[in-house]
């Protein structure tokens, strides 16, 4: 199996980036790739380091979600992108996990 790791460059615009791994999903099938990863919250963006990351915005990552997993069925490409996720406890990274299908595969939360 070819893994294609994305190692994208923050963009300060969060539908910017999501662009970006849209691009990277199709780039990674052209190339064969049958899986594509995204660096830590890689959507919005990694907070508490140098970056200025936009606000919380539920309705963007829940937007985001439903693109990656539209995005993924297209290409026939399973992606296992970081994120952010809001929870009852708040706040959380995850790393959101689709299928080549664009079936939502799960969650991994960061719990350290």
């Amino acid at each position: 199996m070819r893994i294609a790791l994305a190692t994208l460059r923050y963009r300060r615009d969060p539908d910017e980036a999501l662009r970006c791994v849209q691009d990277a999903l199709e780039k990674a099938a052209r190339r064969g790739a049958k899986l594509l990863c995204t660096p830590e919250n890689y959507l919005p963006g990694l907070r508490g380091v140098e970056f200025d990351v936009t606000p919380p915005d539920t309705a963007f990552l829940a937007r985001a979600e439903r693109t990656l997993r539209e995005t993924a069925a297209t290409t026939g490409v399973g992606a296992i992108v970081g994120i952010e996720r809001m929870v009852p406890a708040g706040l959380i990274a995850s790393a959101l996990v689709v299928g080549p299908d664009g079936r939502l595969l799960g969650y991994q939360d960061k719990v350290q």
